[in-house]
C-alpha cells in the first residue's frame, strides 16, 4: 500500500511506483516464483484507497480531526491514477473524478492540484 498511500503522494512519483514493481517482480522470479499480474497492484491499491477514505472521511468529518482532510484529494488522485494505469474500472474512475470535484468543493480547493 505505501506505492499508493495518500501520505506519500509528492514522494512516490508514478516513475519510482513502475520501478519499484518491475523490481518486485524481478526478486519474484528470482525466487523462483511466479509474480502476480500487473494489474494486480492496481487492483488492491484502488480497495485500499477505498478503505482509507472512508477513514480519512470518518476522522475528519464524524471525529472532527481535521488533519486527516489534506489526505482526501491525494486519495482520490491515486485511486484515479492507479484505474488509469490498467485502463480499467470506468465505474471506479467516474466515481474518483465526481468524489474529487465534491471533495474539492468541500475543501475549497482544486481538485488536481498536488
Amino acid at each position: 500500500s505505501l506505492l499508493y498511500d495518500s501520505y506519500q503522494e509528492k514522494v512516490i512519483t508514478p516513475e519510482l511506483r513502475r520501478q519499484v514493481w518491475r523490481q518486485y517482480c524481478t526478486e519474484v522470479r528470482r525466487l523462483g516464483g511466479t509474480p502476480p499480474p500487473d494489474r494486480l497492484l492496481q487492483t488492491a491499491a484502488i480497495q485500499r484507497l477505498l478503505q482509507a477514505l472512508g477513514a480519512y472521511g470518518k476522522l475528519w468529518i464524524r471525529d472532527g480531526l481535521d488533519w486527516y482532510r489534506q489526505f482526501v484529494l491525494p486519495g482520490f488522485r491515486l485511486m484515479l491514477a492507479a484505474a488509469e494505469e490498467v485502463d480499467a474500472f470506468p465505474g471506479i474512475q467516474s466515481m474518483a473524478r465526481q468524489a474529487m470535484r465534491l471533495a474539492g468543493e468541500k475543501l475549497g480547493r482544486c481538485p488536481v492540484e498536488p
